[in-house]
This record gives structure tokens, sequence and C-alpha cells, in this order.
């Protein structure tokens, strides 16, 4: 396959299938398709508001996967760029990759540079999730061994004990998650404070649950599983999604309301990939009518 056509299989994949010819020719053309996966993400960055709803469909989730599973590094200030440009820009970027993937695309590509991902997990004007995202990423750096115990405990000891705003958010209950599967028993009275200060969701964790799991015997991480590697696998990682399914087997079912809880395991409480949702209605584009009736755009109406 040529460049061209292996850019427009990506960009133009129908519903309910997967691009694995595409997938697999850029893969096989790294060095050619690179300049390319990182000009769609520029010139996403480029447009700004003027975007068209209907640019970024399909190459945009495979060019960050693909970049992830490349260990791309110039896509990293291209990919912290778009999930702060603006309130709800991850979102009208990345949906589900936010939770799905996102962390293992940030430790993917960022190749040591954690500052940018503690700015994320500081800041408080951002989605709560990409906030969780990117505290996750540093836990998948940690069972990389590209950070250490000391530094990632030190890390999150100074979130507990000097973080300035406390306030109920998904990256806290992240937090707590990452602590007990990584056994850092030393921060039980910290989690004990945070539950206390109504921090932590219960509907994600019970007390009892971080209190069992975190002094139990260390297992490798199984309940992380999600979360213990670099992005290999753009083909693996992404056939499954329900999106790439034949259209029939889909199961149309509403979005959430509110954050996505962790399934629960005998081992205790964990997080994982969800999979994708499919939306029982149309997506309101930021271009279209806002539907509330104001004759505005919805960009500049209700989806501001």
């Amino acid at each position: 396959m040529t460049i061209d056509e292996i850019l427009e299989q990506l960009s133009s994949n129908p519903e309910g299938s997967f691009p694995h010819a595409g997938i697999n020719a850029a893969v096989a053309q790294q060095e050619a398709i690179t300049p390319h996966l990182l000009a769609h993400l520029q010139e996403l960055i480029d447009l700004g508001e003027d975007i068209d709803d209907d640019f970024y469909d399909g190459l945009t989730l495979f060019a960050i996967f693909l970049l992830a599973q490349f260990r791309e590094a110039r896509a990293y200030p291209l990919i912290i760029h778009l999930l702060t440009c603006g309130e709800d820009s991850a979102e009208f970027y990345f949906g589900d990759a936010i939770t799905n993937g996102m962390p293992r695309i940030l430790a993917s590509i960022c190749h040591g540079d954690i500052a940018p991902l503690k700015a994320l997990v500081e800041n408080e004007a951002l989605d709560e999730f990409v906030r969780a995202a990117a505290l996750e990423s540093l836990a998948t750096l940690f069972t990389e061994q590209a950070l250490s115990r000391e530094d990632l405990l030190s890390y999150f000891t100074w979130l507990f004990r000097e973080y300035p705003v406390r306030k109920d958010s998904f990256m806290w209950d992240s937090l707590i998650i990452c602590c007990a599967a990584f056994r850092f028993a030393e921060l039980l009275p910290d989690i004990r404070k945070a539950y206390e200060d109504g921090l932590a969701d219960t509907s994600v964790a019970s007390l009892k649950s971080i209190e069992d799991e975190i002094v139990s015997e260390y297992d490798n991480l199984d309940e992380l599983w999600h979360l213990k590697h670099y992005i290999t696998d753009t083909t693996a990682k992404l056939s499954s999604w329900a999106s790439f399914q034949p259209v029939e087997q889909q199961r149309t079912i509403p979005e959430p309301k509110g954050p996505v809880t962790p399934d629960r395991t005998p081992k205790g409480t964990v997080l994982h990939d969800r999979g994708t949702f499919l939306r029982a209605d149309p997506k309101t584009g930021r271009n279209d009518p806002c539907p509330c009736g104001s004759g505005k755009k919805f960009k500049k109406c209700c989806g501001r």
C-alpha cells in the first residue's frame, strides 16, 4: 500500500470493520508514515476552533496509537496540547481513548519527561479523567521500570500531603487504587484521611478493599494489567473495540452519567479498560446548530 492509500483507509474506515491492512502497512512503513501522522495532529492544532467535525474521525485515533507504538517523542507535545487546548478539547479529539489507552500512550511517548504529566495531574481546569489518565501514565512508567518506586512514592506522598486543592475528583480514586496496587502501605494513613475528607468515591473502591489490598502479598500488578506496558500492538489494542465489530453484533447503550466505575474482582477493586460506548443518539457536532434552539453553533453555546 502507498502512504496515501494507508491514510485513506485509516481516515475513512467504515463502521463495523477494522483496517487491518492499513495498520499493518503503517507499521511496515513506520519511517515513511510517521511524518504524516504527526502532521495530522499538527493540523488539528492549527485548525483550532475552525476544525470541521468530521476532520478528526478515524485517523486521529489510529495516529495516536501508532505513534505510541512507534515510541515517537515528537507526538508528546502535540498530544499534550490537544488534551489541554480548550474546555472539552480532550473529549472532542480523543473520545473513549482518554480512559481506554491514554495512560499507556503518554507513557510510551514521554521518554522520561514526566513534568508535563505532573502538570496534567495538577491542573484543576482539566477534565478529571484526563488528570487520572496522566497519573496512571506514571503507573505505566513504574511498571516498565522507567520510574523508580522512590520517585513515584515521593510524588504520591506530595499529592496526599501538600497538593493544595482537596476536592473530590476521579484523580484521587486513581491515586488511591494505584497506591493499593503498588502496595504503598506507607500511605495508608493518608488514604484513610482522603476517605474521611470525601475525596474518594466509595462506589469506585471501598476503604476496606483498599486496606486489604495494600497490605496483601504483592502479585505482580495483576490488578493493573491494563497499565502495565507501553503500547506495542495497535491492532491488539483497538480491534476489539465495539465500534470495530460487525454492526449486527454491536449493542446500542447509553453513555454513562458520571464516572465509569471499575469492575470488582476477588482480588480487590481494579481499574481496567471498559471498551467503547455506542451512542443511542447522534453526537452533536461542534459546528452544528445547538439543540437548545438558540440559533448559535453548539461550540458557541451549550457545547462551550
